[in-house]
């Protein structure tokens, strides 16, 4: 709400100093002494002219308006690099106790690079006659960590707002000349995401 609020806040000031710079304003805005000033840049005729304001103000809408498309993108593009980076730290995690399980195979604890840190996950054992089995199994941990990536991921997608689409952006948003814009459509996060090659390579390297 901050963040919106302050887009909402920079999106004012620059419209009032864009109605300043070319002399738009109500013809109340004097005291009442003077002639009210030209309603725009190089007018004399003083003439009440509604319909080239409305024009004049909508093209300063129009900038400003793409500049509340440029954030939505800027935020939409940090959010997938942040699930990216989160994916890949979680199987850096996952590789180095990979290798610390293989090196203490083979090598004394004190001489190991890797000491054996925090528990991932815990392994039961299980004996079905003369054969051990545990659990949970390489596939299932797999499954796991699949799933705790999903539900991060609904969790992020389903949060996620575009700021043009909000109530508060709406005069901005309906400067727009072109319905049938297909930049205009609610991006739809959680499928660009899921088509998303490093997210979707990274997701395939999970593995013990």
């Amino acid at each position: 709400q901050a963040i919106e609020q302050l887009i909402r806040d920079s999106c004012e000031i620059s419209m009032n100093s864009f109605k300043t710079e070319n002399r738009i304003q109500n013809r109340s805005d004097g005291d009442g002494t003077d002639d009210p000033p030209p309603l725009l840049v190089g007018d004399e005729t003083n003439k009440e002219m509604p319909y080239t304001q409305e024009a004049t103000i909508r093209t300063h809408q129009k900038k400003l308006r793409r500049f509340i498309k440029l954030i939505d993108y800027i935020f939409l593009e940090a959010k997938m690099n942040m699930i990216v980076n989160s994916i890949e730290k979680l199987l850096n995690a996952i590789k180095i106790h990979n290798s610390g399980y293989e090196e203490s195979q083979t090598v004394s604890y004190h001489n190991r690079k890797i000491k054996s840190g925090q528990c991932m996950l815990n392994v039961v054992a299980d004996f079905i006659g003369t054969e051990v089995t545990y659990r949970p199994s390489r596939d299932q941990a797999k499954r796991l960590f699949e799933d705790c990536i999903a539900k991060a991921i609904n969790l992020i997608c389903s949060q996620h707002k575009q700021f043009l689409h909000s109530p508060k952006f709406e005069v901005y948003a309906k400067t727009n000349d072109y319905s049938d814009d297909p930049a205009d459509e609610i991006i739809n996060m959680q499928l660009l995401v899921k088509h998303d090659p490093n997210q979707k390579a990274l997701v395939e390297q999970i593995g013990f």
